[in-house]
């Protein structure tokens, strides 16, 4: 984890100042009340009046976008501060016998006292907080009772309560924010006849799901991320054969992937979404991703998904390039080629848009202020394909 900015710490020792005295007061009068044993003194101190904290983390920003309640808040907090803060730790040792961590009984009795039927509709299994993975009930409590059911707060809320924003880390190797800019729509190279739909279709990000299909090389993903860029969102682009195969886990994955997408406003772009499709075991795989993904969802397919949808998506097929729309890439990603050879490299390396895209960036960097050779492009190929490719070492022109 990064240095703590110091606004965001200020801001975490408020907090944590706050959930201590809220669990101080309770304590507190547990004690004077004859309730639970030891003097009350000790715990007064901490339950003195302290100022509202003012909450300037990331956490704030993760309530707003998942739309959590000031009480779903107050329960994030109080388990950040059991985890933070010894002082809390101790004040809930006295309460409980279940040790520090923070059982739903004593988040009642400090969060819920006034209206112990939310706690139900909130902290219920299908809640916002286990939605959205973040917390978790001890495993090992399902046999005890649910006042004695001890919560877990998840790394990821821990990292936010220290203002640390990235993508979850858990998405390392499944999902990824691409680099740069990327071209824009209106740069992409596309069957004439299929512009008009994809206009049509990727004009505002409604919610619901939207498929392009087509071969690979078509450009499927380069068009799905110029249209979320175009409305100002950034797309993360998520390999659906990445994703795990066992349900619960699926599940799971599905509704981190659902968290970051609101938490850091992505949209998300399921990459080979048909990996998803199956029998026997893997019947059951696209209707997990149908029950957990909401807002606009984008994804990229090599053949249509028959199916029975929930809600029908909307599907758009992507003819493919042709060579001189595949030149006249190569000619956007190598401005300084000589005339022809842009028509040469289309048929040599009939490559994806954003590959090269890519490619051409790779080239003229390794290339630097010298003039731009067939090796340079030669390396970028092998560096974005990560040495996957077999070269080709014929000689294709001059620049």
């Amino acid at each position: 984890m990064t240095t703590m900015d110091p606004t965001a710490r200020a801001a975490l020792q408020r907090q944590l100042h706050q959930a201590a005295a809220r669990l101080a007061r309770l304590l507190e009068r547990g004690r004077r009340e004859g309730w639970i044993d030891g003097d009350a003194t000790c715990a007064s101190r901490l339950a003195e009046a302290v100022p509202e904290a003012t909450d300037e983390t990331a956490l704030r920003q993760l309530a707003d976008r998942l739309e959590l309640s000031p009480t779903l808040q107050q329960v994030l907090w109080q388990l950040v501060a059991a985890e933070f803060d010894p002082r809390v730790r101790r004040v809930v040792e006295g309460l409980q016998q279940a040790g520090p961590a923070l059982t739903l009984g004593t988040l009642l009795d400090t969060v819920y006292a006034e209206d112990p039927a939310r706690a139900t509709r909130e902290l219920a299994p299908d809640g916002p907080l286990a939605r959205f993975e973040l917390i978790e009930v001890a495993p090992e409590d399902a046999h005890r009772p649910i006042s004695a059911r001890r919560l877990r707060v998840r790394e990821r809320v821990l990292e936010l309560a220290c203002g640390e924003v990235r993508l979850d880390p858990t998405l390392d190797g499944i999902a990824a924010i691409p680099e740069g800019p990327g071209p824009a729509l209106a740069d992409l190279e596309f069957a004439p006849a299929d512009r008009p739909r994809l206009q049509a279709a990727l004009d505002d990000l409604a919610p619901g799901l939207t498929i392009v299909h087509g071969r690979t090389g078509t450009g499927r993903r380069a068009v799905l991320a110029a249209a979320i860029r175009m409305h100002g969102r950034a797309p993360l682009v998520v390999d659906a054969r990445a994703l795990p195969r066992e349900p619960v886990a699926l599940r799971r994955m599905l509704r981190v992937i659902a968290r970051e997408v609101r938490l850091l406003e992505l949209v998300p772009v399921f990459r080979d979404l048909d990996a998803l499709d199956g029998t026997g075991d893997d019947a059951g795989r696209l209707t997990i991703f149908e029950q957990e993904l909401a807002g606009p969802v984008f994804a990229t397919t090599t053949q249509r998904i028959a199916r029975r949808w929930a809600a029908p998506p909307t599907v758009i097929e992507l003819g493919e390039l042709d060579s001189a729309q595949r030149a006249r890439l190569w000619q956007r990603a190598l401005p300084d080629a000589a005339d022809g050879d842009a028509d040469i490299l289309a048929n040599l390396y009939p490559l994806a848009p954003s590959l090269i895209a890519a490619v051409g960036a790779v080239a003229l960097r390794e290339a630097d202020a010298e003039a731009l050779t067939p090796d340079h492009i030669a390396h970028g190929v092998r560096v974005v394909l990560d040495d996957r490719s077999r070269l080709p070492g014929r000689f294709f022109g001059r620049f």
